[in-house]
């Protein structure tokens, strides 16, 4: 089974609508080079992140679910959109496993 297409419409009965996907308040996002280190206060823990994933952190502001974002990154990284949702779904469970999302 393949994902629905960029901007597909829902049928009825569907579903629910995809969850926005939201950073957790107080995680910092610090600049390192090409990459973004992110921090939570009190966790000794720090994640590094590459140029796609940061760009994936940037759009995981709590409007958007991840069907959304993938379709910004198969966009802008010229990547088919059912090969993009995967990797921002594994992505943003491993945020999630981490804490960092909300």
């Amino acid at each position: 089974m393949t994902a629905a297409p960029p901007g597909g419409a829902s049928s009825p009965g569907a579903g629910p609508a995809p969850a926005p996907v939201a950073r957790r308040p107080g995680v910092a996002a610090l600049p390192l080079d090409d990459d973004v280190v992110l921090y939570q206060q009190g966790d000794e823990r720090a994640f590094v992140l590459n140029h796609t994933a940061s760009r994936i952190w940037s759009l995981c502001d709590g409007t958007r679910a991840a069907e959304s974002i993938a379709e910004e990154i198969a966009a802008g990284y010229g990547v088919a959109y059912d090969h993009a949702l995967s990797d921002v779904r594994d992505f943003v469970v491993r945020l999630r496993r981490a804490g960092l999302l909300a």
